[in-house]
């Protein structure tokens, strides 16, 4: 049984904290958040769970085996730096750190105590994405050309971090396992449209080795709830819906394909090639809680997962780099990984 404390009873937390403590190999010994109110009204509605307001005293408790961070990314270094110096195993909420070359250190501190470090990539870990990627390994869908990823919604707007590591974050960790290999450039644009620091929305593009291009678009004022991922290759396209759970994938047997011979001068040289849509059977459970599952895995039975490791330092690099191209006007900048 895996005891737990969970620093950070804002919006995710409580969600966290739920699928911690109804896991039957985990339960939730202590919350903590600087407003006592709030750690305390979800110590109640737990049940039997300490509530305190010092971070300090969650990673202290020597009943306490693991650390979930779910506070504000300015805060994340310091606190799973503490906690994992105090010998604990540690889920943060993504992106790890607001750094890359701070996420790279914790990395490697996790894995010079032996401890784990995961960081909370929530769609890694749902069922749509998982057979987005068995599709694309199978080579089902020819080889794959460009990804493009929109994440839109209006609000919640955020004043810790920009909708660039918040939102776009998750589409480049979806891409980034997708694909299996390392952007070595990224360029984007972003505007401030708000009388608040961070960039509200922006368009990202990310140049891989092999030719393929990843696409996002991210931004918390457009007036639709979006959350699409297409991946076009040149057999077949697969669209993700996440804001259609029932039927997450579609796969479109169709595509465009030069046309040879030429009847006449005049001849289109490209034809759109029709084809059916497959809506494929998706097994559906609830990405956090099968997040959730992963971490208390990976702690008690040494089971790897895409969270861990590369993937979250790529993100952090990635980020880094998209920030530089916005302060050059969109001009390509190099991904330092």
């Amino acid at each position: 049984m895996l005891s737990i404390g969970v620093i950070g009873c804002g919006l995710w937390g409580p969600n966290l904290a739920r699928n911690f403590a109804s896991h039957q190999r985990s339960r939730v010994k202590v919350v903590c958040d600087s407003e006592p109110n709030k750690a305390e009204s979800l110590a109640t509605r737990l049940k039997g769970v300490d509530a305190v307001s010092d971070y300090r005293k969650v990673i202290d408790d020597p009943g306490v085996d693991a650390v979930v961070v779910a506070t504000p990314l300015t805060t994340h270094y310091r606190i799973v730096k503490d906690a994992l110096a105090a010998g604990k195993h540690v889920f943060a909420e993504k992106p790890l750190t607001s750094e890359y070359l701070t996420s790279r250190e914790l990395t490697e501190l996790a894995g010079a105590s032996g401890k784990i470090l995961m960081t909370g990539y929530v769609f890694l870990f749902n069922a749509g994405i998982t057979l987005a990627r068995e599709l694309i390994s199978s080579g089902s869908l020819g080889d794959v050309r460009y990804v493009h990823a929109v994440r839109t919604n209006l609000g919640p707007v955020r004043t810790d971090t920009s909708a660039v590591w918040d939102l776009a974050s998750h589409d480049i960790s979806v891409i980034l396992h997708c694909l299996g290999e390392v952007p070595s450039a990224v360029s984007a644009t972003g505007g401030r449209f708000l009388d608040n620091p961070p960039v509200d929305v922006a368009s990202a593009s990310m140049m891989f080795p092999s030719g393929r291009i990843g696409f996002v678009y991210v931004s918390w004022l457009d007036p639709c709830k979006v959350r699409q991922i297409t991946i076009l290759g040149s057999e077949k396209m697969l669209l993700f819906d996440d804001m259609t759970p029932s039927e997450p994938i579609r796969i479109y047997d169709k595509g465009v394909e030069r046309v040879e011979p030429y009847d006449s001068y005049g001849s289109h040289r490209m034809a759109v090639r029709p084809g059916d849509v497959l809506v494929p059977y998706v097994k559906m459970t609830e990405p956090l809680m099968t997040e959730c599952d992963a971490f208390i895995r990976a702690v008690l039975d040494g089971e790897p997962n895409p969270a861990m490791g590369d993937i979250p330092l790529t993100v952090a690099a990635v980020l880094e780099a998209l920030d530089r191209s916005m302060e050059m006007r969109g001009a390509p900048a190099e991904v330092p990984v």
